[in-house]
């Protein structure tokens, strides 16, 4: 759809081998109406059209040489997209075109061009899934399920053929999560591979694992002093359950958040902590191909005209009992959700995608480091807090600290899971003891760390961005402020982890996460 954007020549390899992230993301909308082949065909294809001159730039060569090493490491030696059904439903999912970024026509008619290509990329989906855990298969098939709310009546032929290809892929995960457990980590030498490519950072497992211990006592000691000024005397436990978790019904939790983005946008514009935050942003429904999580966003991408981004929050299953729909709901609690909107929103991700739209380099603007850009946005939580979001209230407070739990136990959970420690209903219960969390939000949390191990990014990217501010505020002395220091830090982009310092000149390049 459109002209086609100018990047140099690996800037464009990476793009079209993340093309729905891509076209969503990045506002690469020449992808509209297309979708990746992720068939082992494809896939070898995609590999092998990566690499090229490096660019005159180091932190832009840094940045595409950490996402060529990413697609290698996750595709070629992993070959992630054996086992992981996500990039075959990210690549199927139509939801991107319901955003405003073009005439609405433009967009109906792209998704009618992808919806006609489901039935070979489901084909091709089908040939590469053959290696799914049978907790993983469990985890997507109400997401794959969901898919087929968004084929309509009007889409006549292609939709009936769309829906057809679409039982095939539910037969074929419902066949892998009928298979007994088995041991379905991926070991530590590939789980360490993994968490580093991206950013060109080694990892120790057993450093990582006692600096989040570290970190843990902190959170939990910022718990115990937010409970205390709710309730004094009463057990944190208690506090948490009886009090922090309370909640309305589903549709009056969208209404609070969006009223909390509302919030949240006046104060990083009136406080000037971040550079950006100028943009609308809309509260919805998770649609339902996207709700193996709790919530997400859609933002206003760096390359497409200004639009509204999209805050999605998961409701509860119809089917589920009471109990559990209650568990569910609490996660979304009085004190979480502020925390969670902070993170989606402003200053967090919303903020970052209208940054990035300022970037003057089109690699920097195009890619985005996952470890940097989920590192922020949970960041943003608690520097939101310490800055004074709603008066730095005890009940503010007490979520941050709670989603920073949610955070560290998945370095715990991922590490647990592939090495080998424990299982997922192990994982569950560990979010239930460290995090607070019960029922299906425990389990979805234990099971999406067994199929995006890299959910550690947002723990270990708010450690980077801590100890950054600090090394800030030493370089900087007098001249430091946190208005100059987000600006020069999304200035960057979204860039990997390790040049990052030395091009804020605030230190030699990062190899080890601390």
């Amino acid at each position: 759809m459109g002209a086609t954007t100018e990047l140099p020549a690996r800037v464009r390899a990476v793009a079209e081998a993340r093309l729905a992230f891509s076209r969503e993301y990045s506002g690469l909308h020449e992808f509209d109406g297309q979708i990746q082949d992720l068939s082992p065909d494809g896939v070898r294809k995609t590999l092998g059209g990566l690499g090229g001159p490096p660019m005159s730039d180091p932190l832009d060569e840094a940045t595409v040489a950490g996402a060529e090493a990413s697609l290698r490491t996750r595709l070629g030696d992993l070959e992630l997209h054996r086992r992981d059904p996500f990039p075959h439903i990210e690549a199927l999912d139509l939801t991107s075109y319901e955003r405003d970024y073009a005439p609405a026509a433009d967009r109906m008619e792209a998704r009618s061009r992808h919806l006609a290509q489901w039935p070979d990329a489901i084909d091709a989906a089908i040939t590469s899934l053959d290696s799914v855990p049978a907790s993983v298969a469990v985890a997507f098939l109400g997401s794959v399920r969901g898919l087929r709310s968004a084929i309509r009546p009007t889409d006549g032929d292609v939709g009936t053929k769309a829906a057809a290809a679409l039982d095939r892929l539910i037969d074929h995960l419902a066949h892998y999560a009928a298979l007994p457990e088995a041991s379905e980590g991926l070991g530590a030498g590939r789980l360490i591979a993994l968490l580093g490519c991206a950013d060109g950072i080694s990892v120790d497992l057993e450093r990582l694992a006692a600096r989040t211990a570290t970190e843990k006592l902190r959170t939990n000691e910022l718990l115990r002093d937010a409970c205390e000024r709710i309730a004094p005397g009463e057990p944190v436990a208690e506090v948490v359950r009886n009090r922090l978790t309370r909640h309305g019904t589903f549709p009056e939790i969208v209404n609070s958040a969006q009223r909390l983005v509302d919030d949240a946008r006046e104060f990083v514009r009136s406080r000037r902590i971040a550079p950006f935050a100028d943009g609308d942003c809309l509260v919805e429904e998770t649609p339902a191909p996207r709700r193996w999580g709790v919530g997400r966003i859609s933002w206003s991408a760096p390359w497409e005209q200004a639009a509204p981004a999209r805050f999605h929050l998961t409701p509860p299953d119809p089917a589920w009992p009471s109990d559990a729909e209650d568990a569910w709901l609490r996660r979304f609690g009085c004190a979480a959700l502020p925390a969670l909107t902070v993170h989606e929103t402003f200053p967090g991700h919303a903020s970052h995608a209208l940054a990035m739209r300022h970037v003057a380099s089109p690699t920097r603007r195009t890619l985005w480091s996952e470890l940097f850009f989920e590192g922020w946005a949970h960041y943003c939580e608690e520097m939101c807090l310490e800055e004074g979001f709603q008066d730095g209230n005890a009940v503010l407070q007490a979520g941050v600290a709670l989603e920073a739990l949610v955070r560290l136990t998945r370095i715990e959970n991922a590490i647990g899971l592939h090495t080998q420690e424990f299982t997922v209903a192990e994982g569950a219960r560990l979010f239930s003891q460290n995090a607070f969390l019960d029922g299906p939000a425990a389990m979805a949390e234990a099971q999406r760390g067994l199929f995006e191990p890299t959910y550690t990014r947002y723990g270990v990217g708010k450690f980077f961005f801590m100890d950054l501010r600090e090394a800030a505020k030493r370089e900087w002395g007098a001249n430091f402020t946190l208005e100059r220091f987000h600006t020069e830090l999304l200035s960057l982009g979204s860039p990997p982890l390790a040049p990052v310092a030395d091009a804020l000149g605030l230190g030699r390049r990062l190899t080890r996460w601390q």
